[in-house]
Order: C-alpha cells, then structure tokens, then sequence
C-alpha cells in the first residue's frame, strides 16, 4: 500500500497562543536572539503609559538594559488567551524587588508568525518601562 506525504502546507502552524508563550520563555531566559526572531523588524512596545517603543533593535536595547537594571525580573503568565489575530495575557512581574512585582495585562499583535506590537497594562503605580530605562 501507497503512503501519502503531506506536504509542508498542511504541517500544522504553532498558534500564536504557543508564540506568545514561547516569547515570554525566551525573555525569561534571557534568549535575545530567539526573542529577535520572534519579533517583526518594525514591531513596537507600548507601555502602561502607552509609550512606543520601536522598533525591534530598539525595544531588544531596552530589554537588556532593564534586565541590567533589574536582573532575576521574570513575566509569569495566569492566562493567555487568542481574541481574533490578537492574544491577550494576565500575569505578573516577579522579582526579588518588590518595587518591581506588579500585575498586569499584555495585548499581542501578529504579522504572520511574529509578533508585531505588544501593549503593557499594569496595574497600580507600575513605573512605565521608559521612566525605568532613565535611571
């Protein structure tokens, strides 16, 4: 009996349920070049103070300096759910500076497979990421 092979097109896409929690992983292992793959060239960051970001070089800047700032900062994620081509997630910042821990929410963007812009809400006095980068 013949067997058939599927075709690449018919290989199953991760879902950008997968990404985004494949992105935060990255991020939390301080894997900026997966990080960068994962990410559109023109792709902006938008923080609780709505604050842009962008692009890509830009944003993966910032990421390695508030790592400097705030080194053992790691994103855990209580829900990430799809809502249309966007995800949205709730979690948490956590640290060993209390300053640092908060809630908040996260929008993600897709371009295709990558992500495209991501919006932080925080809840709280949350220091938006601009004013933590002026230090």
């Amino acid at each position: 009996m013949r067997r058939l092979r599927l075709l690449p097109f018919f290989e199953r896409k991760p879902s950008k349920v997968a990404l985004t929690r494949a992105f935060v992983d990255a991020l939390n292992a301080r894997d900026f070049a997966a990080v960068e793959r994962m990410l559109t060239p023109t792709m902006t960051y938008r923080d609780t103070a709505n604050y842009p970001i962008g692009p890509r070089d830009r944003y993966l800047e910032a990421l390695r300096r508030i790592f400097e700032i705030v080194p053992d900062m790691k994103i855990v994620f209580d829900s990430v759910t799809p809502k249309g081509s966007d995800v949205l997630c709730r979690g948490r910042i956590v640290s060993d500076d209390p300053a640092e821990c908060v809630e908040g929410l996260w929008k993600v963007t897709f371009h295709g497979d990558q992500l495209c812009e991501i919006h932080s809400y925080r809840e709280g006095n949350a220091r938006p990421l601009r004013r933590v980068l002026e230090h």
